[in-house]
């Protein structure tokens, strides 16, 4: 008699190694998301340690904002001290004034050496004035004694140019309606 192979002995081999590879499968699945759980923890833990730093950096900061506001509190104290002092001063300081008879009399003796020094530099201009206007008057003289030079007012010679023109413009139209 020959020795007979059972259907049903390889399924059951199939299945032991289906069972062998998901068993390894899990292995590798669990192994993985255990280094994935070990990283986490590890980020975990340095997202602590960071918050940790981040809160004594928060408290640092507002000591330092408090310590910032106290020296600009001072500070604005000083200035106010010092601009009081000053207006204290100015308000308090009193200034003694005198002019002695002989500076007052220097003054009047300079402002009347002045005044005489413009009586003098006016006189002088008026007479310069007064020899142009004569040398004016006998050019003019001169001109007019040669019937050289004719002298017409504005309103004439306004009244000459409004005449010409119209005498020109009535000329002008006779030709052109002759022609």
């Amino acid at each position: 008699m020959g020795i007979r192979k059972s259907k049903h002995a390889r399924m059951d081999i199939d299945n032991l190694i289906n069972k062998i590879n998901t068993n390894h499968q899990i292995e590798e699945d669990t192994m993985a998301i255990d280094k994935q759980l070990e990283k986490l923890r590890e980020a975990q833990n340095i997202l602590k340690e960071a918050n940790k730093a981040l809160k004594q950096a928060t408290v640092t900061l507002n000591k330092a904002i408090v310590a910032l506001n106290t020296a600009n509190a001072s500070a604005d104290n000083i200035v106010s001290g010092i601009c009081k002092a000053i207006v204290d001063a100015q308000e308090n300081t009193t200034f003694r004034v005198e002019i002695k008879q002989e500076d007052l009399e220097r003054i009047m003796k300079l402002l009347q050496t002045s005044l005489k020094a413009e009586e003098i530099l006016m006189e002088h201009h008026r007479t310069v004035q007064l020899q142009n206007m004569e040398t004016h008057e006998r050019r003019i003289a001169s001109i007019l004694n040669q019937n050289n030079g004719i002298w017409v007012s504005d309103f004439w010679m306004k009244i000459t140019v409004i005449a010409m023109l119209v005498y020109s413009v009535v000329a002008f139209l006779y030709v052109e309606i002759k022609t």
